[in-house]
């Protein structure tokens, strides 16, 4: 079958991220979502020196993006969630002074009382 007449818009975001996976299985997939974090890596300094355009780290990222969403489910995708939600609370609470300006109005919003 011709793949450039098959209607591939009509495939899914998650069932095409599920490819890779079913194709080369995980140690592959994490060796080459290392590849592409340092990439991005390289992507991000040379942005800072004006040696690369904003569409070259734009790219970089949506590779790590598309390999972390093949790999992250094969670690407890809801695990990591809980994580990162922790990770961020605990940062809101570490910076609240320099934050609360931002902060406050939206707890206030919220119905939330404020508490010492």
């Amino acid at each position: 079958m011709n793949p450039f007449r098959l209607n591939l818009h009509l495939l899914t975001m998650p069932f095409m991220l599920s490819l890779p996976m079913k194709l080369f299985g995980l140690d592959p997939q994490i060796l080459k979502l290392v590849e592409e974090m340092a990439e991005l890596t390289t992507a991000l300094l040379h942005y800072r020196k004006r040696k690369c355009s904003i569409k070259d780290v734009q790219e970089e990222f949506a590779d790590v993006l598309n390999m972390l969403a093949q790999v992250v489910p094969e670690f407890d995708a809801r695990e990591i969630e809980a994580i990162r939600m922790y990770k961020m609370h605990r940062f809101v609470r570490d910076h609240f002074d320099q934050l609360k300006d931002l902060v406050v109005p939206v707890l206030e919003k919220e119905g939330n009382a404020i508490s010492g």
